[in-house]
């Protein structure tokens, strides 16, 4: 993959993170209107931080380096403009490991929420079982280490793609 392939990928990466996150603006306006306002303003610091203000920076913050990402995932000895298939797959595992990484964190406020509100006593919602309780974190902790081996590992995986197409 080259260097200006490698830099428009993540910033289409960072403009989806963007507005994935003010996306949610309107729902999270429109959603507390429709609640009490003791909930609202109980949930409206982890409603904005997890679905908000987390992808909006991490959007920015992506934009904002994607030079030096885009170092980091293009290769130094190709010169050539055009993508090859193995750059496909670089590329591809990459935006599906930061994809599984910002699920994985919307997964986690959601779950911390719905873990924070089932111990009210005002909620009554206790009736979460310990098997569902392992089933979110396995869920959640599988997401972040996919999305982790599926980002640090792209360069594995254009070369296991590789050894797969010419046998």
């Amino acid at each position: 993959m080259n260097k200006e392939f490698a830099i428009i990928i993540c910033r289409a990466i960072a403009l989806f993170f963007i507005l994935k996150g003010l996306n949610k603006f309107p729902e999270l306006i429109i959603g507390l209107q429709q609640v009490d306002p003791y909930d609202a303003k109980r949930l409206i610091g982890v409603y904005f931080f997890g679905n908000v203000f987390l992808p909006v920076l991490l959007g920015l913050l992506i934009f904002w380096k994607s030079r030096l990402l885009g170092l980091l995932l293009a290769d130094a000895k190709q010169e050539c403009v055009l993508l090859d298939d193995t750059g496909l797959v670089r590329a591809g595992s990459f935006i599906m490991g930061v994809w599984l990484l910002i699920k994985g964190v919307d997964d986690l406020v959601f779950y911390l929420a719905l873990k924070k509100y089932s111990e009210d006593p005002f909620y009554q919602l206790s009736t979460i079982s310990e098997p569902v309780v392992l089933e979110n974190i396995v869920a959640i902790v599988s997401s972040f280490v996919l999305g982790a081996l599926l980002i640090l590992g792209s360069r594995v995986i254009s070369k296991i793609y590789l050894k797969i197409k010419s046998a």
